[in-house]
């Protein structure tokens, strides 16, 4: 991509994006309903106060993790940090434990770089841009995830909008296979790839497969130099099968406060 030529990047080069352009940025907030900054730490906060971004040393740690406890507890929100091998300061997931973090599910931080080949995808797959495609793409997920996704009109119109969110539904003979979203911002690099799911039905077709190769074709028509996506145990041995690299294992540390606080 720009300056680099078709030289891919190192899984460091990977990692130093995934810190400045999606955690410091703030790509892929979710639900956040705003956000909370101190000079030490970042969180998005709305169903969870979620730590996305910190920069202190080893010095300042403890202070960051206590006020991120008390933050927690006045908001009478769980918290979740996720931390992934490798980030600083030394000692930050003992930190964690002793404040009474506990240690949730691993994930693993996957990225592809978008100079390299992209496998064509197998099936019919398109942006969600009609009120019809959006309604494919609740069946989708609601099915998957077995509830039934109801959105209001605002939040209809607000993914309809092409925003700094893009949906996508993959689709054959039968019916509805597969979406999934990516999140993205303007004069940002990145892609940070979410939501993917199949119909029950429909799995090990290759729909989901289909899928993300459309997404990662439609963010390289952007411009964009790299997808990432927080891959579970289902997820990760697909994505590493079409080009991704495994940049770092990551684990949620989740912080449920006192309910008789």
């Amino acid at each position: 991509m720009t300056g680099r030529g078709n030289r891919l990047m190192t899984d460091h080069d990977l990692f130093e994006h995934f810190k400045v352009y999606c955690r410091r940025a703030g790509l892929g907030r979710g639900g956040a309903s705003s956000v909370f900054s101190t000079g030490s730490y970042t969180a998005f906060v709305g169903s969870w106060f979620y730590v996305a971004d910190w920069a202190f040393e080893a010095s300042g740690m403890a202070d960051a993790v206590r006020s991120v406890v008390e933050e927690t507890e006045r908001c009478r929100l769980p918290a979740i940090w996720r931390v992934y091998d490798g980030d600083v300061p030394e000692g930050l997931t003992e930190a964690l434990s002793c404040a009474g973090f506990a240690a949730a599910e691993e994930t693993y931080l996957l990225a592809f770089d978008l100079a390299h080949a992209i496998p064509a995808p197998g099936f019919e797959s398109r942006e969600v841009r009609t009120e019809a495609d959006l309604d494919v793409f609740l069946q989708i997920t609601s099915s998957a995830f077995g509830d039934e996704l109801v959105l209001s009109p605002e939040r209809r119109a607000k993914l309809l909008a092409s925003g700094e969110v893009r949906s996508f539904v993959s689709q054959d003979e039968s019916g509805p296979l597969s979406a999934g979203q990516f999140n993205l911002m303007p004069g940002n690099p990145v892609i940070l790839l979410r939501g993917g799911s199949t119909m029950p039905g429909q799995r090990g077709k290759g729909g989901y497969v289909s899928l993300v190769a459309t997404r990662l074709l439609a963010a390289r028509g952007m411009g964009k130099q790299v997808a990432f996506v927080e891959a579970g145990p289902m997820s990760r041995p697909i994505l590493t099968g079409i080009g991704f690299k495994a940049v770092r294992r990551a684990t949620s540390w989740t912080y449920r406060r006192n309910p008789t606080q």
